[in-house]
C-alpha cells in the first residue's frame, strides 16, 4: 500500500498508519513505537505480540498426519486451535504432539469428537535468543554424547539419546513459531534463521537415528570411522561458534575441514562393509547438512 507524506512545520514528515493494522497490534494514541532504519526502508513495530488468531481443522481418517498437522499449525503462531476427530488412535496422535513438542499449548476444552488447543503463556520475542542458544548447547552434547554411546554400545545410553530428540523439536518448534509470528530482530534475515532453526532439527533427527540403528545390534566401531564421527562433532561446535562470533578466516576453515572430512569418508566408503558402511552414510548426510548451512550463516552476518 501507498502513504502520501504530509509536512508539518517545516522539517517535520508524517505518514499515517494503515488503520487495520493499528488495530490488529492495538496501537493507540500517545503510544510509544519502535522504528527502526534499515537502508530505503523504515521498519515500524508495535510492541506488541501479534492478535489472536485461531484455526479450526478436521483430522478425521488421517492417522499419520494429525500430527503433522498439529505441529504446523503450532509453528504457524495460531493461539488457538479446534480439531475434530472421528477415532482414539487420532487423538492419541494428537495427544502425544502436544506432550512431544508446542511448547505452550494445552487442552482447553474436549468433547467425544473434537478438542480445542489454546496457548497458555504467550512467549516474549526476547525468548527466541534464549531457546536458540539452548538448542544449540543441547544438540553439541548430543552429538558428543551418540558418539561415546556407540563406542560403548551402550543400549541405554543410545535409547535415552533418541527420546533426547523429543526436547531439540521442542525448541525448534518455539523457534519457528516466534519467527513466523513476530520474525527476527531484523526482519529480513528471517528466512536465514528460520533456515538455520529447521536444519539444526534435522541434524538432530540424524543423531537420533544414528543412535536407534544401534541400539538391538552394537556396532564394534572402527577406528578411522570414529576419528571422522569426532571431526563432525567439532564441525558442527565450529558452526555454533561462527553464529555467535562471525569471522571470515574461520568460515574459510569450516570450509576446510568439511572437505578434509569429505576426502576421509570417501576413502572409507570403498574400504568398510556391513554395520560400519551404514553409518558412513548417516555421516556423509550428518556433515552435508552442517556444511551446507554456511550460506545462511553468511546472510545472517552480511
Amino acid at each position: 500500500m501507498k502513504r502520501k507524506v504530509i509536512q508539518l512545520a517545516g522539517k517535520t514528515l508524517l505518514v499515517s498508519l494503515p488503520s487495520k493494522w493499528a488495530s490488529n497490534y492495538n496501537v493507540k494514541k500517545g503510544q510509544e513505537i519502535e522504528v527502526e532504519e534499515d537502508h530505503n526502508r523504515i521498519i515500524i513495530t508495535s510492541g506488541s505480540m501479534q492478535h489472536s488468531s485461531r484455526k479450526e481443522i478436521d483430522v478425521s481418517g488421517l492417522v499419520g498426519l494429525a500430527n503433522r498437522l498439529v505441529g504446523a499449525i503450532y509453528k504457524a503462531g495460531y493461539d488457538e486451535l479446534r480439531i475434530q476427530f472421528s477415532s482414539c488412535e487420532e487423538l492419541k496422535e494428537i495427544q502425544s504432539t502436544l506432550k512431544r513438542t508446542c511448547l505452550g499449548y494445552e487442552i482447553v476444552e474436549q468433547t467425544d469428537r473434537s478438542i480445542t488447543i489454546k496457548e497458555i503463556s504467550k512467549p516474549e520475542v526476547g525468548q527466541f535468543s534464549i531457546i536458540l542458544r539452548r538448542l544449540f548447547i543441547f544438540l553439541s552434547q548430543i552429538s558428543i554424547d551418540s558418539l561415546a554411546a556407540l563406542k560403548k554400545g551402550d543400549k541405554n545410553a543410545l535409547n535415552a539419546i533418541v527420546l533426547r530428540d523429543d526436547t531439540v523439536n521442542r525448541y525448534a518448534d518455539f523457534c519457528r513459531r516466534i519467527l513466523f509470528r513476530d520474525g527476527y530482530e531484523k526482519i529480513q534475515k528471517t528466512p536465514a534463521i528460520f533456515y538455520i532453526v529447521e536444519e539444526l532439527e534435522k541434524i538432530g533427527d540424524i543423531y537420533r537415528d544414528i543412535c536407534k540403528s544401534y541400539v538391538e545390534e552394537p556396532i564394534m566401531l572402527d577406528e578411522k570411522i570414529e576419528k571422522i564421527f569426532t571431526a563432525i562433532n567439532s564441525l558442527l561446535k565450529t558452526f555454533e561458534e561462527l553464529f555467535y562470533k562471525y569471522d571470515h578466516e574461520k568460515l574459510n576453515d569450516f570450509v576446510k575441514s568439511r572437505n578434509r572430512i569429505r576426502n576421509e569418508l570417501n576413502k572409507a566408503f570403498s574400504s568398510t562393509k556391513g554395520k560400519n558402511a551404514q553409518l558412513i552414510f548417516h555421516l556423509n548426510n550428518l556433515l552435508e547438512r552442517i556444511f551446507d548451512l554456511n550460506g545462511a550463516l553468511m546472510l545472517v552476518h552480511e
